[in-house]
């Protein structure tokens, strides 16, 4: 039997995100001010998120090129188009970006005695985004952080 050649290179499957990216990963969510995490030890505020390798990312980007290019063809300015949409459009990828959270509470009547969990599903994460967007904006960040669905990867 012949003897196995040595393939030289790099084997790409190390910087894998696909599976994580797919699979989604929990990112804490950390106080605006204190940067601390939020909740009690062992019962954080976490946000599972999903990467760019997604079919969700992927399909919120597209949608927003078709509409991007609708337009344009109607209006010659792109780039008032651009500035006038891209915060509806980035609340678009992250909302579909977000599968799951734990922890999280919200409810304005209630303050930080309430013990009902906000089910997850669409309007609670438009509702959560729109009134906390400083959680928007940790998402947004970690969305994009190729390191963080690299395969092997503990970053949080």
């Amino acid at each position: 039997m012949p003897a196995k050649k040595k393939v030289q290179g790099f084997n790409l499957a190390q910087l894998d995100t696909f599976s994580k990216a797919v699979a989604g990963v929990d990112v804490p969510i950390k106080h605006p001010t204190t940067n601390e995490p939020i909740g009690e030890k062992g019962s954080e505020l976490t946000v599972k998120i999903l990467g760019p390798a997604s079919r969700q990312y992927r399909t919120a980007q597209n949608n927003i090129m078709k509409a991007l290019l609708s337009k344009r063809k109607v209006k010659d300015d792109a780039t008032a188009i651009v500035e006038d949409n891209y915060d509806n459009q980035n609340l678009e990828v992250v909302t579909a970006c977000i599968a799951g959270w734990d922890n999280l509470y919200f409810d304005p009547e209630g303050g930080e005695d309430t013990d009902t969990v906000l089910e997850f599903n669409p309007n609670n994460v438009e509702l959560v985004l729109v009134h906390c967007p400083w959680i928007r904006r940790q998402l947004e960040a970690h969305i994009v952080d190729e390191s963080l669905f690299m395969m092997g990867s503990q970053k949080n």
